[in-house]
């Protein structure tokens, strides 16, 4: 099995490379369930995809150059003060977005992993902390800002670009799609991968992680399901902030006990495997979906999956990339761990 898998991570490295633009970028494509004829749809030039496909290939060999190259292509995006939003403005769609902590932080991650200067941007990031210590997503001109009235005005001057989004899009959507309030548990530990471990950052992982433990209520916003969730903690954990160890049974729990959607495509069993492995777990269940893995043909694995979405899910994100960088980093993990056992 080992030697399918290796095989199956080289196929993906090849795809990855072959995918890529030559400005570095991955494309993101968009699939509109009530329009489903349109199939998937690219949707214009994104930092949210190429951060996220490129985190995904660290410490995997074989991908430095591709690294290197989105790496370029997400810093040449970058705004003013080392900041990013989703889709830059006048887009290929009729809305634009304001610039956000999910986008700024997965960016940043990027940059510093791969040693490319960039603003320092923390002190941004650790305002958008609201009383309950979760990451208010979009950064706006709020009252918590005003002692820094060059970038309140700069925030003010574009929300003329992206209010119309506060409201629903007539013949697009039947609810707003950003409120002000918007804060979502995968996107905390998006900021908490950047920002790390620190007297600044405790405070609001001891909340994601009692939150994610006895809160009533997860948010799922931006992204499709806890698996995401879970994937974006389990990141936590391999990349040093062992507090979220406390979070590992519930996962296990969960991941062991939903097995029709772990097992639904190659998509959710890599991202479960990538999580489970994160976490240095022991279950069954971590051989049984590199198995299956292994068995995986090209087609169902280089397929758009959803990995993010609108909060009414009438509108799903991904990209071929992410789906084989998934699956790659994946199976990199797993024989880590074969070779340590």
């Amino acid at each position: 099995m080992n030697q399918a898998l290796l095989n199956l991570k080289q196929d993906c490295i090849d795809f990855i490379s072959n995918y890529q633009d030559s400005n570095g970028e991955f494309k993101t494509y968009l699939f509109f369930p009530g329009k489903a004829e349109n199939g998937w749809i690219y949707s214009g030039p994104s930092v949210f995809i190429t951060s996220s496909t490129a985190i995904c290939l660290l410490n995997v060999e074989g991908t430095e150059d591709i690294r290197k190259k989105a790496a370029n292509y997400v810093r040449s995006q970058m705004e003013k003060g080392g900041l990013w939003r989703f889709y830059p403005h006048h887009g290929l769609f009729k809305f634009n977005t304001p610039l956000d902590v999910d986008d700024t932080s997965l960016a940043s991650y990027l940059l510093e992993k791969e040693q490319i200067a960039f603003p320092n941007n923390k002190d941004k990031l650790y305002k958008q902390l609201n009383k309950y210590r979760t990451f208010r997503i979009w950064f706006l001109p709020r009252t918590s800002l005003i002692r820094n009235p060059i970038f309140w005005f700069r925030l003010l001057f574009d929300l003329k670009y992206s209010w119309p989004i506060f409201f629903p899009l007539k013949g697009r959507t039947n609810s707003p799609l950003i409120a002000l309030s918007d804060n979502e548990h995968a996107v905390n530990a998006n900021v908490l991968l950047y920002l790390g471990k620190n007297d600044k950052s405790q405070c609001a992982i001891n909340h994601l992680i009692e939150d994610l433990l006895f809160g009533n209520k997860h948010n799922l916003f931006f992204y499709p399901s806890y698996l995401i969730i879970y994937y974006h903690v389990s990141r936590l954990f391999e990349d040093g902030i062992v507090d979220v160890l406390n979070t590992k049974k519930m996962v296990e729990s969960y991941l062991t006990n939903q097995s029709t959607l772990v097992k639904e495509n190659v998509f959710n069993k890599a991202i479960a495997l990538l999580t489970l492995c994160n976490y240095r777990s022991e279950l069954a269940l971590v051989d049984e979906l590199a198995e299956e893995i292994a068995t995986t043909t090209k087609n169902e694995l280089f397929c758009n999956y959803a990995y993010f979405c609108t909060k009414d899910r009438n509108m799903l994100g991904g990209s071929e990339a992410l789906s084989a960088a998934i699956v790659a980093k994946a199976i990199s993990m797993y024989l880590k761990r074969e070779l340590k056992n």
